[in-house]
Protein backbone atom coordinates (compact mmCIF):
# COMPACT_ATOMS: atom_id res chain seq x y z
CA UNK A 1 0.00 0.00 0.00
CA UNK A 2 1.27 3.46 -0.69
CA UNK A 3 1.63 5.88 1.82
CA UNK A 4 -1.32 8.10 0.54
CA UNK A 5 -4.03 4.99 0.52
CA UNK A 6 -2.45 4.32 4.94
CA UNK A 7 -3.13 8.24 5.37
CA UNK A 8 -6.66 8.01 3.53
CA UNK A 9 -7.47 4.79 5.77
CA UNK A 10 -6.13 6.54 8.83
CA UNK A 11 -8.09 9.60 8.11
CA UNK A 12 -11.75 7.64 7.51
CA UNK A 13 -11.32 5.20 10.81
CA UNK A 14 -10.75 8.91 12.62
CA UNK A 15 -13.33 9.86 11.09
CA UNK A 16 -15.45 7.20 11.60
CA UNK A 17 -14.36 6.82 15.27
CA UNK A 18 -15.55 10.26 15.83
CA UNK A 19 -19.39 9.18 14.57
CA UNK A 20 -19.09 6.27 16.27
CA UNK A 21 -18.08 8.81 19.57
CA UNK A 22 -20.84 10.96 18.81
CA UNK A 23 -23.30 8.47 18.05
CA UNK A 24 -22.83 7.35 21.78
CA UNK A 25 -23.23 10.20 23.01
CA UNK A 26 -26.37 10.37 21.36
CA UNK A 27 -27.24 7.10 22.61
CA UNK A 28 -26.35 7.75 26.02
CA UNK A 29 -28.52 11.13 25.72
CA UNK A 30 -31.37 9.37 24.30
CA UNK A 31 -31.51 6.67 27.21
CA UNK A 32 -31.42 9.46 29.84
CA UNK A 33 -34.45 11.02 28.03
CA UNK A 34 -36.23 7.66 27.91
CA UNK A 35 -35.54 7.13 31.27
CA UNK A 36 -37.13 11.06 32.18
CA UNK A 37 -40.21 10.14 30.04
CA UNK A 38 -40.86 6.60 31.71
CA UNK A 39 -40.73 7.83 35.20
CA UNK A 40 -43.36 10.53 34.06
CA UNK A 41 -45.77 8.78 32.68
CA UNK A 42 -48.16 7.59 35.36
CA UNK A 43 -48.14 11.67 35.85
CA UNK A 44 -49.19 11.85 32.62
CA UNK A 45 -51.78 9.11 33.16
CA UNK A 46 -52.94 10.59 35.94
CA UNK A 47 -52.96 14.28 34.13
CA UNK A 48 -55.14 12.47 31.52
CA UNK A 49 -57.41 11.19 33.87
CA UNK A 50 -57.88 14.71 35.63
CA UNK A 51 -58.60 16.20 31.95
CA UNK A 52 -61.21 13.56 31.55
CA UNK A 53 -62.85 13.88 35.05
CA UNK A 54 -62.95 17.63 34.64
CA UNK A 55 -64.47 17.30 31.14
CA UNK A 56 -67.49 14.58 32.09
CA UNK A 57 -67.59 17.26 35.42
CA UNK A 58 -68.03 20.43 33.47
CA UNK A 59 -70.55 18.74 31.03
CA UNK A 60 -72.49 17.59 33.84
CA UNK A 61 -72.97 20.84 35.35
CA UNK A 62 -73.90 22.73 31.84
CA UNK A 63 -76.29 19.66 31.49
CA UNK A 64 -77.61 20.41 34.90
CA UNK A 65 -77.79 24.03 34.23
CA UNK A 66 -79.63 23.72 30.93
CA UNK A 67 -82.24 21.61 32.39
CA UNK A 68 -83.15 23.91 35.49
CA UNK A 69 -83.28 26.73 33.04
CA UNK A 70 -86.07 25.03 31.09
CA UNK A 71 -87.23 23.85 34.26
CA UNK A 72 -87.27 27.78 35.36
CA UNK A 73 -89.11 28.36 32.06
CA UNK A 74 -91.67 26.09 31.64
CA UNK A 75 -92.57 27.43 35.45
CA UNK A 76 -92.47 30.99 33.97
CA UNK A 77 -94.76 29.97 31.12
CA UNK A 78 -97.27 28.31 33.44
CA UNK A 79 -97.25 31.39 35.76
CA UNK A 80 -97.81 33.13 32.58
CA UNK A 81 -101.03 30.66 31.33
CA UNK A 82 -102.26 31.24 35.09
CA UNK A 83 -101.99 35.29 34.91
CA UNK A 84 -103.63 35.28 31.53
CA UNK A 85 -106.52 33.16 32.68
CA UNK A 86 -107.17 35.20 36.01
CA UNK A 87 -107.64 38.15 33.49
CA UNK A 88 -109.75 36.57 31.24
CA UNK A 89 -111.80 35.42 33.87
CA UNK A 90 -112.35 38.88 35.51
CA UNK A 91 -112.82 40.54 32.01
CA UNK A 92 -115.66 37.71 31.23
CA UNK A 93 -116.71 38.86 35.21
CA UNK A 94 -116.88 42.67 34.56
CA UNK A 95 -118.65 41.99 30.90
CA UNK A 96 -121.35 40.26 32.79
CA UNK A 97 -121.65 42.91 35.01
CA UNK A 98 -121.57 45.02 32.93
CA UNK A 99 -124.35 43.00 31.40
CA UNK A 100 -126.79 42.29 34.49
CA UNK A 101 -126.27 46.54 35.16
CA UNK A 102 -127.92 47.59 31.40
Amino acid sequence: MTDSSQTSKKAQYASLRNELSQLNENIIQLNSIIQKASSRLPDLENLGMLHSSLTISASRVLNETSVIDRVQQKQQAEKWQEENQKQQEQQAQQQQGQKQQQ
